[in-house]
C-alpha cells in the first residue's frame, strides 16, 4: 500500500526516522552527538529517497509492463503453438489412417493381381496343353496322310516306271515293226 508523501506525511516521518535515530544513538552523549534529526537536513533526505524510491517505482512499472507484454506475447505464442501442435496431431492421425487404408488397398490390388496372374499361367498352360493334344491328333492325321501320300507317291512312281518300260517296249516294237516293213519295202 503507497502512503502519499506530502509535506505533513514528511515531517512525520523525519521525525520519526528522528525518534528512531536518537534511540538507537541514546546511549551517546547528547552534545556528542550532531544535530542528524535537523528539519532541513531530514528534509532534503528525505525527498532524495521519495525522489529515489518514485524513479525506482517507475523502473519497476516500466519493467512490469514489459514483463506483462512479454508475458502475453508468450502465452499467445503458448496457445498458437499448441494448437499448432493439436492440429498436427489430428493431421497426422488422419494421414496414418489414410496410409494405412492405401496400405491396405495395395495389399488387396497385389492379391488380385497375383491371383489374376496365377488364373492367367493356369489358363495358358491349359491352352497349351489343348493346343499340344489338338496339335498331337492333326500331326497325327497329318503323319498319317504323309505317309499315305508317300505310299500313294511310291505305288504311282511304280506304275509310272511300269508304264514307261512298257510304252518303251511298245515304242521298240513299233519301231522294229517300222525297221522292218521299211527293209521289206526297199528295193
Amino acid at each position: 500500500m503507497k502512503i502519499p508523501f506530502d509535506g505533513l506525511n514528511l515531517k512525520r516521518a523525519g521525525s520519526q526516522k528522528c525518534k528512531g535515530e536518537r534511540e538507537r544513538h541514546g546511549r551517546l552523549r547528547r552534545d556528542s552527538l550532531p544535530n542528524l534529526c535537523s528539519k532541513g537536513h531530514a528534509r532534503s533526505k528525505i525527498e532524495s529517497e521519495i525522489v529515489k524510491c518514485t524513479e525506482y517505482e517507475s523502473t519497476l512499472a516500466s519493467r512490469e509492463s514489459e514483463l506483462t507484454k512479454t508475458l502475453y506475447v508468450s502465452q499467445f505464442d503458448i496457445i498458437g503453438l499448441i494448437s499448432v501442435r493439436n492440429e498436427s496431431r489430428k493431421s497426422a492421425k488422419l494421414l496414418e489412417e489414410e496410409l494405412s487404408s492405401l496400405r491396405k488397398k495395395r495389399e488387396e490390388m497385389l492379391k488380385r493381381m497375383n491371383n489374376k496372374r496365377e488364373r492367367f499361367a493356369m489358363e495358358c498352360l491349359e491352352f497349351q496343353r489343348e493346343i499340344d493334344k489338338g496339335e498331337n491328333d492333326e500331326l497325327k492325321k497329318l503323319l498319317s496322310e504323309k505317309e499315305f501320300f508317300e505310299n500313294e507317291i511310291r505305288l504311282l512312281e511304280q506304275k509310272n516306271d511300269s508304264l514307261k518300260n512298257s510304252m518303251l517296249a511298245f515304242v521298240e516294237e513299233v519301231l522294229l515293226d517300222l525297221q522292218d516293213s521299211n527293209s521289206e519295202y526297199k528295193p
